[in-house]
């Protein structure tokens, strides 16, 4: 192989990476759209108007949303992490129960 190459290990080395960081920039901008709801739905309830207290059981509910969608980014990026074979040297996963 020449130092030009690319090895299938460093392609999907840079698969997971992209995926990843899709993942980490998905539950971002989620936690960053939570940040916001928390701030309105502060605001609303210390109007304590009938509107404006209405209006949170909306946020809250996309909220509650919102962490729902995190859970599962966190439980596909950890299952997609699960596949990685370990590919480096001299390491070898044991599939065998030591006693």
């Amino acid at each position: 192989m020449d130092a030009g190459s690319i090895s299938d290990a460093d392609t999907a080395g840079v698969d997971v990476r992209t995926f990843a960081s899709d993942k980490f920039n998905a539950v971002q901008d989620l936690l960053d759209t939570n940040k916001l709801l928390i701030t309105e739905i502060n605001n609303n309830h210390e109007e304590r108007s009938p509107e404006s207290l209405a209006r949170n059981v909306l946020l809250i509910r996309e909220f509650n949303s919102n962490i729902h969608k995190i859970i599962q980014l966190y439980k596909e990026l950890s299952e997609s992490i699960e596949q990685i074979p370990d590919t480096r040297p001299g390491q070898h996963k044991s599939t065998e129960a030591t006693t």
